[in-house]
């Protein structure tokens, strides 16, 4: 498959997802297997989002540049001991920031759960609350047909 036609498959697969197709109906309608559909969508995702995280990252930056500049002043403009470990103080902070916005500070532990719902899942849920709104009328009934019983 050429360059073109993979990138219109691949804008065409995300657009199914955005619509609400699970990734496995996707799959079988486009013929392809369901880790390749997810690639394909991944590979959008990140088309789509790298160049603009990266962008703020580079406004991020030069803020960042330009506060160390305003600090670095004032560490070398005073005398005061006081004075100098706020600035000190204050440069870690932005080189922490700094660290932070570019990835290199230490790795932080994320646990998530990614669950997909299909239409199949809602669709058995549905079902389950219909049969038990069937029975709660039905053991209504029983309780009726009870207490109306003579003894």
């Amino acid at each position: 498959m050429n360059e073109a036609r993979r990138a219109e498959k691949v804008t065409r697969i995300f657009q199914m997802r955005l619509e609400g197709m699970t990734v496995k109906q996707i799959a079988a309608q486009e013929h392809m297997s369901w880790t390749t559909v997810r690639a394909m969508i991944d590979e959008e995702i990140e088309s789509r989002v790298s160049p603009k995280v990266e962008r703020q990252r580079e406004l991020a930056n030069a803020r960042l540049d330009e506060m160390s500049v305003r600090v670095w002043e004032v560490l070398r403009g005073t005398d005061s001991a006081e004075l100098r470990l706020k600035a000190v103080d204050r440069l870690l902070q932005i080189e922490r920031r700094r660290a932070a916005n570019n990835g290199s500070d230490s790795p932080v532990r994320v646990e998530a759960v990614y669950t997909e719902i299909t239409q199949e899942d809602m669709e058995i849920a549905e079902l389950i609350r219909e049969a038990q709104v069937r029975n709660q009328i039905i053991e209504g009934q029983v309780v009726d047909d009870a207490d109306a019983t003579p003894e």
